[in-house]
């Protein structure tokens, strides 16, 4: 008897752990159709191999990885100057610009040119909280294991085994790695295969009887499918896409589902613009010229940024302030050969033509020229 009850309960145990391969594999291939290769894409920070010795240093950061359509390698051919530059981009996610100001400053870093933009797209208010954040990642390698002159930064393999051994810095770079990729893969799954999701998106497809729709649900954009990324060892990220050819419809959702998130938190206050502003004068007084850039968005978020924060406003007052240049190519779209993907980000294309425009915009201003890190106001 019981020999049978036990066939009975491996029977239904073996049958239940098919149907869960079944729905399994069912899910995979769906997404692996439809989503997949938009699921597992995540924007990194590449590693930096730019050689320093110039007579001229560019940094390139801003508060949303949009500033990562700034190709330094593309936009020192496009400036066609012949000056002996190196421009680096360290642009990091949703971390604002008066951050990246602070981790220079710590790090005793004042290049001849900042290039840097403006967005709502931040993690929060406490800046001298994201500065540290900024700090402990480093983006120029200045902060860890240096000696010695701290006036240039550092160049990949200048650290030797030997020091890095003694500091520890391998191991932590193997258990950043390790842990990095063990993160992203878990993330990855959990988004897969969590049955909320699952139910989510069941109960969704059945009231809308849209596949689309279901998926969105999940913030699975599939509309467009990311083939690849390239970077140019400067810290640019070009995102080559393929998009289908209902991608202008899912565009508008994906910009309704950012402003959903916008609307949320209201982060560019008074204190916000007051210390950027402080900041601008700070590197001005130390020979950086400052170079806003108010880059492409989506109408609808650029209409709510102006609106709500009054960015072009605000920015044109911090220029006639200190002399910062602004460029305002916040209109570029898609007549323009610019696409934002996902509404936010844009593709390898996009980057040729903002890259091309800010190059174009800096000939006009005539910044080009060496020894543009003169305050144009008289100050230093």
């Amino acid at each position: 008897m019981r020999s049978s009850t036990s066939n009975s309960e491996a029977r239904f145990v073996a049958a239940l752990v098919l149907t869960f391969g079944v729905l399994v594999a069912g899910w995979e291939a769906l997404l692996r159709h439809r989503a997949a290769a938009t699921v597992d894409f995540a924007i990194e920070r590449p590693p930096l191999s730019a050689s320093t010795s110039s007579s001229e240093r560019w940094v390139v950061f801003g508060n949303c990885l949009m500033m990562t359509g700034v190709a330094p390698r593309r936009l020192n051919e496009q400036l066609g100057d012949g000056v002996n530059r190196s421009i680096v981009n360290i642009a990091l996610h949703e971390q604002s610009p008066i951050a990246f100001f602070d981790y220079l400053a710590q790090a005793d870093q004042y290049p001849d040119v900042i290039i840097t933009n403006v967005s709502s797209w931040l993690n929060g208010t406490n800046y001298e909280q994201e500065g540290a954040l900024v700090a402990q990642a480093d983006p120029l390698r200045v902060l860890d294991g240096r000696s010695g002159d701290r006036s240039k930064p550092l160049n990949a393999g200048e650290l030797s085994p030997r020091e890095g051994l003694e500091s520890g810095r391998f191991q932590r770079e193997a258990e950043t790695a390790v842990s990095g990729w063990a993160g992203a893969r878990l993330l990855t799954l959990g988004r897969r295969y969590h049955l909320f999701d699952y139910s989510l998106f069941v109960g969704t497809l059945a009231t809308s009887a849209n596949l689309d729709t279901a998926l969105y649900q999940l913030n699975m954009q599939s509309w467009f499918r990311v083939l690849r990324s390239e970077t140019d060892g400067q810290g640019f990220v070009g995102i080559h896409v393929e998009y289908r050819d209902d991608w202008p419809s899912g565009l508008e959702r994906m910009a309704q589902r950012s402003l959903q998130r916008m609307r949320l938190s209201r982060l560019l206050d008074d204190r916000y613009w007051s210390l950027l502003e402080d900041r601008v004068k700070k590197f001005q007084a130390r020979g950086s010229r400052i170079v806003f850039v108010r880059m492409p968005e989506h109408p609808m978020i650029r209409a709510f940024n102006d609106e709500t924060y009054r960015i072009t406003e605000q920015l044109h007052g911090i220029e006639e302030r200190t002399g910062a240049a602004l460029l305002d190519i916040s209109h570029l779209g898609l007549s323009d050969g610019v696409h934002l993907f996902d509404a936010v980000h844009p593709d390898a294309a996009a980057a040729e033509v903002v890259t091309r425009e800010i190059a174009l915009r800096l000939r006009a201003l005539g910044l080009t020229v060496p020894g543009a890190g003169v305050d144009p106001r008289g100050g230093r």
